[in-house]
């Protein structure tokens, strides 16, 4: 059974962020503390509490900007193309002044216990707060991704988040100032790219089809059974296209991307970069949003 991770938000004058991390596989020989019948390694690292980040926002509604909860939330498989987006997120983070600010859970699935060491302690080098570590299953590509999701929301991981950000390692939110000026935004419920090439507008209740490399979202508008279907569900961009229906149907959403650029369903615009052609490292030296 999947690992299930319960993190409570700091309390702060300000914006409090965590990150949920997630990897899928299976258990690890590991020294561990059960968790609603999961996995979890207790985290041996820095801990320090999320300051105060609520001036970061657009100036748009500067009184809706306070006590904004996020939890970041990435999902893998625990491959040497994600390793090495771990290891050079540092640079990342840095150049991110809220993102720097977050929480960190990672939930790795590997039968490969010195990977899950690897990650461990690169994760450990991260400029963020609190760090927590999970080991669960992995079903498989697309099943992988929808079983998070479903353990996410099912399982109230998110609760008491304003705000549920969810990428893949490989990732990149290079720029975060559109991302979290459409979350600073209270008529906003849901931030989601889309995979072909509607160009949607915000608020249009939009006939797009969602990413599941990116999307963020408040939880309390989700339902906690809405990727129930995970093990029956065609694919998890499908699957996320009706979980956030009622957002999309009632015109609370924004769309940080609509255009499908290479017909490969990832998310090249509004900040963010999903490349799975090259190491981390590789995407921040040449910078390809630069040339779009």
């Amino acid at each position: 059974m999947p690992s299930v991770v319960v993190v409570l938000p700091a309390s702060t004058i300000g914006l409090a962020i965590a990150c949920v991390w997630l990897l899928f596989p299976t258990t690890a020989a590991l020294p561990s503390t059960s968790v609603r019948g999961a996995l979890r390694l207790p985290w041996r690292g820095n801990e320090r509490q999320v300051s105060s980040i609520g001036a970061m926002f657009s100036d748009r509604h500067p009184t809706d900007q306070h006590q904004l909860r996020i939890a970041l939330f990435i999902t893998s498989h625990g491959s040497l193309h994600h390793e090495s987006f771990m290891e050079c997120m540092p640079q990342i983070l840095r150049k991110s002044p809220g993102l720097s600010q977050a929480d960190v859970i990672l939930y790795m699935g590997t039968h490969d216990t010195l990977a899950v060491a690897r990650f461990r302690k690169l994760l450990d080098r991260w400029p963020c707060g609190n760090k927590s570590m999970h080991v669960g299953s992995n079903p498989g590509y697309q099943k992988g991704a929808m079983l998070a999701a479903h353990m996410g929301f099912s399982q109230g991981w998110f609760d008491g988040y304003d705000w549920v950000i969810r990428v893949n390692p490989d990732v990149l939110i290079h720029d975060e100032s559109k991302l979290l000026s459409l979350m600073g935004d209270p008529g906003n419920w849901g931030v989601f790219a889309d995979c072909t090439n509607h160009m949607c507008k915000d608020h249009s209740g939009c006939r797009g089809r969602i990413h599941t490399d990116f999307f963020a979202v408040r939880p309390e508008h989700v339902d906690k059974n809405a990727f129930a279907n995970w093990n029956e569900a065609k694919n998890a961009e499908n699957q996320a296209t009706l979980a956030f229906r009622n957002i999309v149907k009632a015109r609370r959403e924004a769309w940080i991307w609509g255009n499908h650029i290479d017909g490969a369903c990832r998310i090249r615009g509004g900040g963010i970069w999903h490349d799975q052609s090259r190491l981390c490292e590789d995407v921040r030296q040449q910078e390809p949003w630069s040339k779009r």
